[in-house]
């Protein structure tokens, strides 16, 4: 992903689930997954998956430039 605008950063988010949407603004937000766990009552196994989801669904491959654009979208 070579395009971090504030559009195209919307763009990337705007399909997520509410629940992916919470769990990337979490993780950008310098959680790891157990206490993403914790903070959407859902198992620690869960929470990894849903980061891999939220990976794939905007395009990313790590933490990094998942916050990137969780900052881009005004998620955090």
């Amino acid at each position: 992903m070579s395009d971090f605008s504030p559009k195209e950063c919307r763009a990337r988010v705007a399909d997520l689930s509410p629940q992916l949407r919470e769990t990337l603004r979490l993780m950008a937000s310098g959680l790891c997954p157990k206490e993403i766990a914790g903070a959407l009552n859902i198992t620690p196994s869960t929470a990894y998956i849903y980061r891999e989801r939220v990976y794939s669904r905007i395009g990313v491959n790590n933490l990094a430039l998942a916050t990137r654009v969780a900052v881009g979208a005004n998620l955090v």
